[in-house]
């Protein structure tokens, strides 16, 4: 993959050949530039969007671009019948020259592709931002319009500034007027085709350019903190009125694709922004509750005795109580805001050593947990002698349904231990059984969530928990 990338600001990067349908300003050089080149996206480069709206799977490189697909993916005519995609990178950037050469197809409302930044780069905990102003900046957007009373839609960009509160709300400050990319003097039209889209953001000024050339007049930059931003580059789902509702599952309304994306900077060095990138915290693919706090990262239902116990120098979390549905549920609380990490998981998996300490109606890990009654659970049953996937689903708070997506006949014995592993990836849950899969099944209630652990009417511990993001 030619890529060019650098470690924070005041570093400079290494100089490569800029693609030769980039048109940077002069005295700029190369800081960033991702040809997507390889196989597969650079995961150590890239985060993937982790949100309800996103697919991992509808992220793919290929013939040296990247490829977001928008797709149906259920009968529901409401968002969660729909799914994009996108892309984070874990580098930040501030004032400079932001380029990208997309094709963004034309005709689709209520799907919105975008160029864009923002201070959160998806692989932390967005409350590490608290109380900090930050700009935003829309290379473009995708917006929808009615022309002759057909829905259709046209690109836009802009910027906005934000402060990050402490209850996890970004509270917007300002913003400028809004930039249309207009149809050039040689009637280019940016949507249905390839253009080269630049920003130039500057102390003074921001300005757009489509293809090499300006596209209106500089927009005053006189409120906009040089905040450090990482680059998006997503299509997801936005107004579930505008999307055609027409289509089957499985039904790709397009994609949303990109040659290259890069950042320059004078002297190819990312200008110092404050607060400064070094000082922002790093991803966390890889996650290991903490159990030394005595568990306090963790928030119990109230059912039950739930205790950190050390047992040959190995840590189990646990519960004493044999009565009721006990559940424990990871980085949801009031200490949720110190995590360097975002505590929710769209695809990834929960892996951790289970012990039923009694005869019981079985215990097991949680994924995608939204709250007690809004889940998916990975169970031991000692009494029925079998291992389950099973969704806890409550939509409306009305009282939720208990469904077993799948189950098989397995041995088990209290106080054995058992290594669980519970995957969730995009639409399919897999579970699991001392490094064996055993279960697996397709279901799209959940796309994003914590992680837990729950026993009914069952005392157990578990130990060696482990959380990893798969993207």
């Amino acid at each position: 993959m030619s890529l060019l990338s650098v470690a924070g600001p005041g570093v400079t990067a290494a100089q490569a050949d800029p693609p030769t349908d980039s048109y940077p300003p002069a005295g700029y050089s190369p800081v960033f530039v991702d040809n997507f080149d390889g196989p597969s996206l650079d995961t150590s480069v890239w985060n993937y969007r982790q949100t309800s709206q996103s697919n991992d799977s509808n992220v793919t490189v290929s013939g040296g671009e990247l490829h977001v697909n928008m797709e149906r993916v259920s009968t529901s005519t409401g968002l969660d019948g729909y799914r994009g995609g996108g892309i984070s990178s874990k580098q930040y950037y501030g004032y400079g020259y932001y380029e990208v050469r997309a094709f963004v197809p034309s005709g689709l409302p209520g799907w919105h592709p975008a160029f864009w930044t923002q201070i959160w780069d998806g692989g932390q905990a967005q409350a590490a931002f608290d109380n900090t102003d930050f700009t935003e900046l829309d290379v473009f957007e995708n917006q929808p319009t009615t022309v002759g009373g057909v829905k259709t839609t046209y690109l836009d960009g802009g910027d906005l500034t934000w402060d990050a509160d402490p209850q996890g709300s970004d509270v917007e400050l300002s913003h400028s007027a809004r930039v249309k990319w207009q149809p050039t003097a040689a009637g280019t039209n940016p949507l249905g085709g390839w253009h080269t889209f630049g920003l130039l953001y500057t102390a003074s000024s921001l300005t757009y350019y489509l293809d090499g050339l300006q596209v209106g007049n500089p927009l005053p930059n006189t409120s906009l903190p040089n905040s450090p931003m990482t680059l998006w580059l997503t299509a997801i789902p936005t107004n579930a009125a505008d999307l055609d509702s027409t289509q089957p599952v499985g039904h790709s309304y397009g994609t949303f694709d990109v040659d290259w994306v890069a950042y320059y900077a004078p002297g190819g060095t990312t200008p110092a922004t404050t607060p400064t990138a070094s000082s922002l915290p790093a991803d966390s693919p890889s996650v290991t509750p903490d159990l030394g706090d005595n568990a306090d990262e963790w928030v119990t239902n109230g059912v039950g005795r739930w205790a950190v116990t050390t047992s040959g120098g190995t840590q189990s979390y646990g519960v004493s109580s044999t009565s009721g549905d006990a559940v424990s549920s990871y980085g949801l609380g009031p200490t949720a805001n110190n995590l360097p990490y975002v505590p929710n998981w769209s695809n990834g998996s929960v892996e951790a050593t289970v012990t039923l300490d009694s005869t019981g109606d079985g215990a097991g890990l949680l994924a995608r947990y939204q709250n007690d009654e809004n889940y998916y659970y990975l169970e031991l049953n000692p009494t029925t002698q079998q291992v389950s996937l099973v969704k806890k689903l409550d939509p409306t708070g009305t009282g939720a349904t208990v469904t077993t997506l799948a189950q098989a006949p397995l041995a088990i014995t209290t106080g054995t231990p058992y290594d669980l592993t519970l995957v969730t990836d995009d639409d399919t849950v897999t579970g699991y059984v001392n490094g064996t899969r055993v279960l697996s099944a397709t279901d799209t209630s959940f796309m994003i969530g914590s992680i837990g652990v729950k026993g009914y009417n069952q005392a157990f511990g578990v130990s060696g928990l482990q959380v990893d993001a798969l993207g």
